[in-house]
């Protein structure tokens, strides 16, 4: 959590700069009171730390969800071109053997 003005200090900070000690206190106050009203938004070193931790554990989950995603990839690429090599092969046997019975016709 943020730490708290020191209202006595900006007081005395203001003061210093001529200004009446009604006008000082008004002003001390309201910067005061504009902390307080923000404070739970403010973020500290803790906060971000723990952002930072959060972050760290879904990046390497992505990373492994990646990994595994890729893996399957490899393998249905792998899977694919097999069939693709053998589906070739087997079309140069049939059409080899179409034009062995063709060339044994004439």
């Amino acid at each position: 959590m943020a730490t708290a003005i020191d209202t006595l200090a900006t007081y005395d900070a203001i003061a210093a700069t001529g200004l009446d000690e009604k006008a000082a206190r008004a002003i001390s106050k309201a910067i005061a009171d504009a902390a307080a009203t923000y404070r739970e938004d403010l973020a500290t070193k803790s906060d971000l730390g723990k952002v930072e931790a959060e972050l760290k554990g879904d990046i390497a989950e992505v990373k492994s969800s990646i990994k595994v995603d890729i893996a399957v990839l490899r393998e249905l690429i792998a899977t694919t071109q097999n069939k693709t090599l053998i589906w070739m092969f087997g079309m140069l046997v049939t059409f080899s053997g179409i034009i062995i019975g063709f060339i044994k016709l004439t």
